[in-house]
């Protein structure tokens, strides 16, 4: 059998262990309170998940949970409850836009809403120029400082 410098002219470095450092394992950390498909910001010691729907019955959730690093506590409820959203941002300071305000069947509806979120409270800041679903807008490949330059605007 011919090797692979035989066929391809090259050798192929082989190294005896991985080259990559181990940085520990993989943990998980507390479970919602709700469990539910959500839009989600912050990071893995500050984040945020909000909306979503728990299917069957399909019900659109309002819903709002901090994450510590360790639990999740509910805190103070999106204004229009809803799913397939984009979330960005911080634990402090996110966005939430578009999404379905109905569950997905027999036909969900689109909303335009684009709600901020402080670290305490949701207060509705735009309307987006369409309906929107969360895979729609990352789609448009902003990134999240020309988002909110869009929402100042």
């Amino acid at each position: 059998m011919a090797t692979y410098k035989e066929i391809k002219g090259v050798t192929i470095q082989t190294l005896d262990s991985d080259p990559v450092e181990d940085k520990g394992t993989f943990s998980t950390g507390g479970d919602l309170n709700s469990g539910r498909s959500l839009a989600a910001a912050g990071d893995k010691t500050a984040g945020l998940g909000f909306g979503g729907y728990d299917g069957p019955p399909n019900t659109k959730i309002d819903l709002t949970e901090q994450y510590d690093g360790t639990s999740w506590s509910e805190v103070n409820e999106l204004n229009v409850g809803r799913y397939a959203m984009v979330g960005l941002g911080t634990q402090t300071a996110a966005i939430g836009a578009g999404g379905y305000t109905s569950p997905p069947t027999p036909t969900p509806h689109r909303t335009q809403d684009v709600e901020s979120w402080n670290g305490t409270n949701w207060t509705e800041v735009a309307e987006l120029n369409s309906d929107m679903r969360s895979a729609e807008l990352k789609t448009l490949n902003l990134g999240t400082e020309q988002i909110g330059q869009k929402l100042q605007n």
